[in-house]
């Protein structure tokens, strides 16, 4: 008497897909922490090109054009260039559409003087 003949079966064809959906969380999250680093990077950039002294425009231009879906402020705080960055992020799941969270990040620099 088997009785346990189909088990593993059984429980293979439960715990795959959720070994499934964690690899997915995992590479979903990942791909929002490279977002999120890659969008700091690039306000950085260009507050500290504003702040030397480069075009705003043509700076915010390039900057729209490396983060398309990002909604970009540029405002003078005093003496200072402040950048503020947003994207949405959504949950890759088609059930879910437009769930999700937004990315901010935001980069201040002092401008620098001409002499």
């Amino acid at each position: 008497m088997h009785r346990d003949r189909g088990s593993v079966t059984a429980e293979a064809a439960l715990v795959l897909p959720m070994l499934l959906l964690v690899a997915i969380a995992l590479m979903w999250a990942m791909g929002v922490a490279l977002t999120a680093l890659a969008m700091g990077d690039a306000v950085r950039t260009s507050a500290r090109l504003i702040a030397r002294g480069e075009p705003a425009d043509a700076v915010m231009t390039q900057l729209q054009e490396s983060l398309p879906d990002s909604e970009l402020a540029l405002e003078a705080v005093g003496v200072d260039i402040v950048i503020r960055a947003e994207h949405f992020m959504s949950v890759p799941i088609p059930v879910l559409n437009g769930v999700g969270f937004t990315l901010t990040q935001s980069a201040t620099a002092p401008l620098e003087s001409a002499g």
